[in-house]
């Protein structure tokens, strides 16, 4: 590092970071001779404009905050480091370790310490999610979370730290969403791009797990995307479950709130809640005709999708077309029982193998995209099952249990045989497959993110 200079004010002193186009330094104010943060990010080979916005909303984000735990905004400026050109923003040093250092350093958190990691960071959460508009942390793990010295029975002064991925509510609403996290200590539906109050307890949980355990969440066994971590710790069945309701991996079944989970956690006597009020389901764009609908006895999500229709162009290719197959086939068997009652056996059957050819096109060509056009879905998935139920010439359903699902989205671009792009939503289960059809892409990435947050399962992407 040769102590280079930002803004003719911050001289940079050591790197502590890199990830992609971003750094973080410790550098020293030369105004006020205090060491500071400054976090960098540049237009170099690594620069991407999703970096660009979140960088900006965090430094906005901390700009609005005030609170212990939470690090002190300073400054924000264009700068220019390395030759590439960028924007920095400062923020309060804090002379502190973080967990995940103090654990590899070999420190152990007896129950005692556990708790008192958890009210501390409770009311960091209860703040930031009490804030109008609602702020989400969205990458709580131990290396987010610095911790002072030990000062007799306490633990510690504790501090949530890198607002980089933050979330609030005037950004819940974009379309365009933006998975962020850390894996082993992401809840299921930041998966599927999806955050919300309930998601940063979930990352709280796998943290203090991480402390009691001194093992990363990836590496304790699971069960039904479940963390099985009770027999790796001796903690007290309350504080057991109380952390195996933050993790619970359906988002309905944590608490709902930083209030309620830290008012369960000072009251040990209190039970743990099994599940909570109806899954918060992402709104339905504009001109879409799909019908959801959920239920909380029993837990159910029911999704109707219409008929598409035909257009206006298409139900007239179908006037052009099938009009034309429908009177020659109605002639065909004209001229079939005519050569049979004149007794011309031979042309009544060379005319009897038309109709095969005849029904072979209707089945390949015609059905599928009739059906493609016509059909109307209902998915109903309950706790235990999933069933399709398809209307289309007569009615078909299909069940199949809840296990091992796969959740895949799939867009077919124009070519030179696909006059339009086919947006299509996949529910994979160990004995059967489920194709929903989508009229848009806004459409299909509603649906598919909804049946996301709502099966708590990743989304998989193929084109």
């Amino acid at each position: 590092m040769n102590q280079q200079i930002l803004n003719n004010r911050y001289q940079l002193q050591t790197r502590l970071s890199k990830k992609g186009a971003r750094h973080t330094y410790i550098a020293k104010d030369l105004t006020t001779h205090q060491p500071v943060i400054v976090k960098v990010l540049l237009f170099g080979p690594e620069f991407q404009w999703q970096d660009h916005k979140l960088f900006e909303r965090g430094a906005a984000s901390l700009k609005t905050l005030s609170f212990p735990g939470i690090p002190q905004y300073l400054d924000y400026f264009d700068t220019e480091l390395d030759n590439h050109k960028g924007f920095a923003q400062v923020q309060s040093y804090i002379p502190a370790k973080s967990l995940q250092e103090q654990l590899q350093a070999g420190r152990s958190f007896s129950e005692d310490d556990l708790h008192q990691l958890a009210l501390q960071l409770l009311k960091i959460l209860d703040y930031l999610h009490q804030r109008q508009p609602t702020v989400i942390h969205r990458d709580i793990k131990p290396s987010n979370v610095l911790l002072s010295d030990r000062t007799g029975n306490h633990v510690g002064q504790v501090y949530l730290v890198d607002f980089d991925s933050v979330q609030t509510g005037a950004t819940q609403s974009d379309h365009t969403m933006t998975i962020v996290g850390t894996y082993g200590y992401m809840p299921p539906e930041q998966f599927g791009g999806h955050a919300s109050p309930a998601s940063d307890l979930y990352s709280l949980g796998a943290t203090l797990i991480y402390a009691a355990t001194g093992k990363h969440p990836a590496d304790l066994p699971q069960k039904d995307m479940r963390l099985e971590f009770a027999s790796q710790v001796s903690l007290n069945q309350n504080l057991t479950n109380w952390l195996t309701w933050l993790t619970n991996p359906n988002l309905d079944r944590r608490p709902s709130s930083a209030t309620q989970a830290l008012e369960t956690l000072e009251n040990p006597g209190q039970l743990v809640p099994q599940a909570s009020a109806a899954i918060q389901l992402p709104g339905r764009p504009a001109n879409s005709n799909i019908m959801v609908s959920q239920t909380d006895h029993p837990k159910t999500l029911e999704v109707l999708i219409p008929p598409k229709g035909l257009p206006p162009g298409l139900l007239l290719l179908f006037i052009l077309v099938g009009t034309p197959i429908s009177v020659q086939t109605f002639k065909i068997i004209l001229m079939i029982f005519a050569a049979f009652l004149s007794g011309n056996l031979i042309d009544g059957l060379i005319l009897l193998v038309g109709l095969p050819a005849i029904a072979v096109v209707i089945s390949i060509v015609i059905l599928p995209f009739a059906r493609r056009l016509l059909q109307q879905t209902k998915l109903h998935i309950d706790p235990d099952t999933i069933t399709a139920t398809y209307k289309f010439i007569g009615t078909r359903h299909r069940s199949a249990s809840r296990s091992d699902v796969q959740l895949i989205s799939k867009q077919t671009p124009k070519s030179a045989t696909r006059t339009f792009t086919e947006s299509t939503i996949t529910i994979k289960t160990a004995t059967h497959t489920f194709t929903l059809p989508a009229a848009t892409q806004t459409e299909r990435d509603w649906l598919i993110h909804t049946l996301s947050q709502w099966l708590q399962v990743p989304i998989e992407h193929i084109k």
